[in-house]
């Protein structure tokens, strides 16, 4: 091996310094691009949570707003089904009252034909009139009979309907004549 001189020896050092230094820089360089790297990452992981966390409100507000909004929606159609329903219940009644009106002025009518010619107003019928409870009591004690053993009438006779009488009732009838003068009768009415 060849000896190496001072001067060799010194440009070998510096050489070697300046590789040492070089190194350092370069570690020290790589470490600062490590360092920015990890920072520049940090901000965007910090930007990215952020903006997640930004979509993640916006997506829970829009969320919460269609609820409400949904929420709205079906209270406003169940107050417009409630209303319609009230409105035809309305309908329902004021028809049927319209119906049971129709009804009974045809009713009246039907039983206002049946009398137009009213045998009550003819000069030989005689007063026709229903007798209390009590009258009927009296009347069966005074001539000590039962009311089905009275002459009968027909619930059907014109003047029986004309006066109400219904089957059971007693009728008075009363007869005038010159003769006579004003006598009784009592009829029994009954189904027929």
């Amino acid at each position: 091996m060849p000896k190496t001189t001072y001067k060799e020896k010194k440009i070998a050092k510096a050489a070697k310094a300046k590789e040492v230094v070089a190194a350092k820089a370069a570690k020290a360089a790589k470490a600062a691009k490590a360092a920015k790297a990890a920072k520049a990452k940090e901000v965007v992981a910090a930007k990215a949570a952020k903006a997640k966390e930004v979509r993640v409100a916006k997506a829970a507000k829009a969320k919460e707003v269609r609820v409400a909004k949904a929420a709205k929606a079906k209270e406003v159609r169940a107050a417009k089904a409630a209303k319609a329903k009230e409105v035809r219940a309305a309908k329902a009644a004021k028809a049927k009252e319209v119906r049971a009106a129709k009804a009974a002025k045809a009713k009246a009518k039907k039983e206002e034909e049946k009398f137009i010619l009213n045998p009550m107003d003819h000069i030989y019928v005689p007063k026709h009139e229903i007798m209390a409870e009590e009258e009927k009591v009296e009347l069966v004690k005074r001539y000590n009979s039962s009311h089905d053993l009275f002459p009968q009438i027909l619930f059907s006779d014109p003047v029986v309907r004309q006066i109400g009488a219904k089957p059971g009732d007693m009728v008075k009838i009363t007869r005038e004549s010159p003769t006579a003068g004003v006598s009784e009768y009592y009829r029994y009415v009954v189904m027929g």
